[in-house]
């Protein structure tokens, strides 16, 4: 379920997806909020521990946005993520960067203790 801040007329864009046993990732909100086509070339990295993903020129890249929106995470990244089927995933738009960003689920953890350890701190 897709859902956005309010703000400037380009909003980052923010969505929940499993991956599935196919290693693909339901992203149709987040690619079109891109302006991404089906079979442009992406380029996925890993840093900090959030899947990177860009459009490149063809012949850049072998992997390709799939005709119904869906990310196909390839295994190294699956596996240095430690994503595996089944897992959710927080998928972010940043239009003004021109990326989309996939948090996987240890990510999420952290950044969740991180914000409720700043909440539940004492004065």
């Amino acid at each position: 379920m897709p859902s956005s801040r309010p703000g400037s007329a380009q909003q980052d864009l923010f969505a929940v997806s499993v991956i599935n046993d196919r290693s693909r990732v339901v992203a149709r909100a987040v690619v079109d909020r891109l302006g991404r086509q089906p079979g442009q070339h992406l380029y996925d990295n890993l840093r900090g521990g959030l899947v990177v993903i860009t459009a490149v020129p063809a012949g850049h890249s072998r992997h390709t946005l799939a005709n119904r929106g869906h990310l196909r995470l390839p295994a190294a990244i699956r596996r240095a993520a430690g994503i595996t089927a089944g897992d959710t995933l927080l998928l972010a738009a940043a239009p003004d960067h021109h990326l989309a960003l996939l948090c996987p689920t240890d990510i999420q953890a952290l950044l969740l203790d991180s914000l409720l350890g700043h909440i539940t701190e004492q004065p």
